[in-house]
């Protein structure tokens, strides 16, 4: 930013230089190239005074590019922060079942939180089929034909695995 200030400033000050020096060469008024761009700032902004425009309109155009400036530095400062060490922890075995799953920014809570957790059958690692319905939780392999049931002690709950993930985490005890 400074450099470019100051290549700026050089600019400026070597075209009133050289407009001085182009001046005095050809007997000319003193500076009359800065004179000219005065001068033409000076009708410029009396011609831009001089539109005739409804205040409403005026103040619609204000509000527009306030509310665009303010949008666009809501939506900067929700960039989604570097992920921690732990986000690279995306898999693991609790109790008979492999479990895999995602991590996601949440900017409600600020923080980092699982997402599609999901089971994976013990023997032949493909994911589980949800057969859950309101009475039972059930799941079933699509491979192996495993089925996996609340009512044979055999199968896991979601909200329980979150709870091991984030104790995991907690503890430092994940593997990346």
């Amino acid at each position: 930013m400074k450099k470019t200030f100051g290549v700026l400033i050089i600019g400026i000050i070597g075209s009133i230089i050289a407009s001085f020096i182009y001046d005095s060469i050809k007997d000319q008024p003193l500076l009359s190239t800065l004179e000219t761009a005065l001068l033409f700032l000076k009708n410029f902004i009396v011609l831009i005074l001089s539109i005739k425009v409804s205040l409403w309109k005026i103040l619609g155009i204000a509000v527009l590019l306030i509310s665009a400036i303010k949008g666009y530095h809501f939506f900067q400062s929700r960039k989604t922060p570097k992920p921690p060490d732990y986000t690279s922890y995306v898999e693991d075995q609790f109790h008979s079942w492999v479990w895999k799953w995602d991590w996601k920014y949440d900017f409600q809570t600020e923080s980092w939180v699982v997402t599609n957790l999901v089971p994976y059958c013990d023997d032949c690692l493909v994911r589980l089929i949800d057969r859950s319905n309101y009475l039972r939780a059930n799941a079933e392999c699509p491979n192996c034909k495993n089925r996996y049931s609340s009512a044979y002690d055999n199968y896991e709950y979601n909200d329980s695995i979150l709870n091991l993930i984030y104790g995991k985490i907690e503890n430092n005890e994940y593997a990346s």
